[in-house]
This record gives structure tokens, sequence and C-alpha cells, in this order.
């Protein structure tokens, strides 16, 4: 009889709350004034099940401590067998629909939503698919909140799994790599053989396909897999013998979707019909090399909570207010939904909102939206919107930048040896000479501040009280980089002297090291860039103050706001 494949899972949170995009999930973080813990009785992170489904019935009925046992004790999670429904599965069955419940299934225990929605918890695969169900069926946990504990308390107001292959954060990543990859080969006779050759005589001959290649082999057995096998049969080839088949299911999926416009670029073939729709399931990732040999699963989960701990007493006496605030948001959602052709991009946040200073931050002013399309239409960060009330916007940035460093061979040939450090470090998230303004844009917003400042001002003098700004930014990052360099040859001597490390600390030491190099190499460039311009006047002026203009949806907004305001008096 088979035996039931199990493992400790890493839930990644993509959250609406300021500074904290993503937070991956463990017991410390989980909060609930009703539940006390037994010590030493249960695991750092959840307990997941793949081949056996979960009886949701029997989980509904169980107490709170029950059911936090269930999932994060491990002989609570395979001694209960009223908890399971059906046969155990042999290891090899890809079998979705058990998976799709027991994620599900641990979702809604774990994370209950009660407002504004109860319940509200789905998968991104089924909506993008157009069915009607995407959670589980039945009244479930109705009157119960849920709670993320993390410098402060949130309430969990909504939940969509990220399951299908445009949503999820990585396989995301590789599709927007094969797209610029795409669009680097179009129309170079140099590279006009790159997707016809095996793929190992293309490395190295780019950093475009360089940083597609680094994402793809993150996405393969060696390091991770996905739960569907007809999609990791794509990703597992032989790169030595052949053109994979990966290019053209990755071309139809860019197409449908028209993902960072490609179909502006396509002149040829463009059918996007990729066969069959579960190739977009990206099932749950298996993470492999983990240490003790330990399974290792990981999922991605869109999450939008509320500031402060909601609960019913707490709703008596806010609830009409934050009616209203969310209806305000609601017809900003509206609005921008209106104005968007991409539907299928569901990572949009609703707005924040603090239920304590009853404030909302919406996420066209926030920072941290996860989105990764170049198109952001609704992401844009409050340095862009700053900036681009003076007639600045990323393009402009980027033309400045691209100008300056073509102009300095000496920066150009640095940066590109930084940016060679992707595969040797197996570095996620990779950069090129063409995505670094986008990069820092979203990460980094003081030194892209800095950037479109310089935009700003390029035809005018030096202002020193700036530069010493910029001399100061370069030396906090000097400073970084020489930290984190000693902490990894700190590690590297340990391992050399068998003296165990972790490894995942390592590489994300690593990884750390390679954006810091980046940082702190465009720093030098900007101090040096205004450094060489002819000193002016520091200036000593009052700053003029801009009054924005209140747009029509913000009009809107707050016309519910007000509206329903005078029926909570």
């Amino acid at each position: 009889m088979p035996s039931l494949v199990y493992g400790k899972i890493a839930i990644h949170l993509l959250t609406n709350i300021p500074g904290k995009k993503e937070i991956v999930f463990s017991r410390r973080l989980f909060y609930n004034p009703e539940f006390k813990e037994e010590d030493g009785q249960l695991s750092q992170y959840p307990f997941l099940v793949l081949n056996r489904k979960y009886n949701v019935d029997t989980i509904r009925k169980m107490t709170l401590f029950d059911k936090i046992s269930f999932f994060f004790n491990e002989n609570v999670l395979l001694s209960r067998e009223d908890a399971y429904t059906g046969e155990i599965l042999d290891a090899n069955n890809d079998d979705k629909d058990s998976i799709r419940n027991n994620v599900l299934v641990m979702l809604e225990t774990l994370f209950p939503t009660n407002y504004p929605v109860a319940n509200d918890i789905n998968n991104s695969f089924d909506i993008l698919n157009g069915e009607l169900m995407t959670g589980l069926l039945g009244a479930s946990n109705y009157g119960r909140y849920s709670y993320l504990q993390d410098d402060g308390i949130y309430t969990f107001r909504k939940l969509t799994w990220l399951n299908d292959i445009i949503n999820h954060s990585e396989y995301r990543e590789l599709v927007n790599k094969y797209v610029d990859l795409y669009k680097f080969v179009s129309g170079n006779k140099k590279y006009e053989d790159t997707f016809s050759t095996p793929m190992k005589k293309n490395l190295n001959k780019s950093n475009q396909f360089n940083a597609f290649y680094t994402v793809l082999r993150n996405l393969q057995k060696t390091s991770k897999s996905s739960t569907n096998n007809e999609l990791q049969k794509l990703i597992d080839f032989d790169e030595t013998n052949e053109a994979p088949q990966i290019y053209d299911f990755l071309k139809k999926v860019a197409l449908k979707y028209n993902i960072n416009n490609i179909n502006n670029m396509i002149t040829d073939d463009k059918s996007n019909n990729y066969g069959n729709n579960s190739l977009l399931d990206t099932g749950i990732s298996i993470l492999q090399n983990q240490k003790n040999n330990e399974t290792m699963y990981e999922i991605y989960v869109l999450a939008e909570l509320f500031g402060g701990e909601l609960n019913d007493d707490i709703m008596s006496k806010i609830g009409c207010k934050l009616e209203g605030e969310i209806l305000g948001n609601k017809s900003n959602e509206l609005y921008q939904k209106k104005n968007t052709i991409r539907n299928w991009d569901l990572k949009r946040f609703s707005s924040y909102i603090d239920i304590n200073k009853m404030e909302t931050i919406n996420h066209d002013t926030a920072s941290n939206n996860p989105v990764q399309d170049e198109t952001r239409y609704d992401t844009l960060d409050y340095t862009r919107n700053r900036f681009q009330q003076q007639g600045v916007s990323i393009n402009d940035v980027k033309a400045w930048f691209y100008k300056e460093i073509n102009q300095n061979e000496e920066f150009l040939n640095k940066m590109n040896n930084v940016l060679q450090q992707t595969v040797d470090f197996q570095i996620k998230q990779l950069l090129s000479i063409d995505n670094i303004v986008e990069y820092i844009q979203k990460n980094n917003s003081s030194l892209y501040n800095y950037m479109a400042k310089m935009t700003v001002n390029q035809n005018k003098v030096a202002n020193s009280d700036f530069k010493y700004k910029l001399y100061e930014s370069y030396l906090g990052y000097d400073s970084k980089n020489k930290s984190l360099t000693t902490k990894i040859n700190d590690m590297n001597r340990n391992a050399d002297n068998s003296i165990p490390i972790n490894s995942t600390d390592l590489q994300k030491l690593n990884e750390e090291l390679y954006y810091n190099n980046i940082y702190l190499l465009v720093s030098r460039f900007l101090y040096e860039l205004e450094d060489n311009k002819p000193m002016g006047n520091s200036g000593g002026r009052k700053k003029k103050s801009f009054t924005k203009k209140r747009s029509s949806k913000k009009r809107l907004a707050n016309k519910w706001r007000k509206r329903v305001s005078r029926r909570c008096r």
C-alpha cells in the first residue's frame, strides 16, 4: 500500500502591507487570542499532504487547537484518519485535484476571512480559466477572523493562491525573460539561430540569454520542481542535444496574454494555441537539496490584509466607517479596472486600510505592489508620481541613464562584469543593462529618486548639497559591501574546515551582495557625474510647494465615503 507523501510548506505571502512586500509564513507569525500553544508541540512551518485528499467537512468541525495541531504537528497529521477521504494514491500519480483541495483547505483553515467577504479564498488557475467556483464549496469558518503578527497585528481579508504560470512570481519571471530574449534576438542576425540550437551553445553569448537560462535552471529538478508533471517535463530537457519545446510554449503563452507587449514584435506565426490548458497550472514547487534531506514545498499567495486586529467587538464600533472607506476605495479600483486591458493580471491589491487610524493607502502611491509586468499602469510608486509631476517618466530616466553610461566605457565594463556573476551565483531575479533602471525603481526608491532628480537637472550646474548626499549614499553601499563580503568569507572558511553552514543563508548573502554591487556602482557613477559638473550656488531658497489637483476618481471615492459617513452618524 502506498504511503503518504508529505512535507513542510513555505507559504510566501505577497501582501498589501506598506513596506512588507513578501512575508514567508511561519508559526511565529500566527496569532489568535483564543489559541494557546503547548510548548514544543508545533513545527515552524505547516505540513501538507500531496497524495490523499483532506476531508474538508471533518477539518471544518475541529476545534481551533485541533486544526492548528493537524497542520503543525507531524504526529497528529499522520494519526487523524478521519481527516482524510479516499485512498492513498501512488507517489508518482499527478493528482492535481487532491493538491488543489488540500492547499485550499490549508489556506481556509489557517487564514479564514470574515469581512468584507466570508471565506474569500481562491486560486488563480481557476480564475484564469473562467471557472465560477475558484475556492471550496460550503459555508465554513463564518464569523472567524484570522491574523498575521509581524511588528504589529494584521487581519486577513482575501487570499488568492497563485498557481498559474503568468501570476506565479517565478514562472512569470521565466515568461518575462523569454520575452526579453525574443525582443533582443528579433532582427539581430548574429543571434537569429538562438531558438533553433541547443541551449548549451548559447550560454554566455548575451546577457539576455544568461538571464533567461538562469531562471529556467532554477525551475529544473536539480533546484526545484513542479507537481505538474507535464509542465516539469517541458522545463527538464536535454540541454546539449535539442532545441527545447519550452521556447515554443513560452512564445504562445506570451502571445495569448500579450506579455510586455510582445504582440507588437511578432511578425511571423501568431498562433497562441499551446495545447492543453493544464500546462498553465504550476501546482506547488518541491524544493530540492534541503539540509537533512527534508522535503520542502513552496507556494505563493496574494494576501490582502487590514492593518490592526478586526473582530466582532471592533466591527460594532467602526463597521459603518470601514464600509464607507471600502466603498470609496472600490470606486478607485473600478476606475483602474475600466482603464486596464490586462484582466488576467491578478496582482492588483485592494487598498490597504489601517483600521486603527481609519486611514487608506492606495496602491497607485505605494511602492510594494509585486506586479512584474513592465506596463505598470496601476502600481506607480511615490517617487515615480512625484517626478511625473515635473514631466519625468521612467522612460525619461532610462533615456538619460543609457545616454550617460554609453559615454563611459569604464563604467559599462564594470557593470557588465557584475552582471556576468548571475550564472555563478544562480541569482533568481536577473538584471541586464537593459533593465537596471526598472529594477532600481521597484526596489530602491532612494537611489531612483536621485536618478530622477539628475534627469530633471541634467543641464543645470552642480549642487554641493546634492553631491554630498550622493557621496553619502555611495559610502553606505560600500560599507554594506564590506560587511557582506566578510560574512560570506567567514561562511566559506567554515565550510572549508568542515564546519556545517546553512547553504540557504549563504545563497541569500551572495544574492544580497550581487544587488548591492549594482547599487554601489550606480551610486558611484551618479556621484562622478555630479562631481564633473560646473559648480553653482547650493541654494537655500525656500522650496516651492505643489498642490495636487484632486482627480475625478478621488472626488468619486470621497463622495462614497461621505455618503456612508452621513449614515454612520
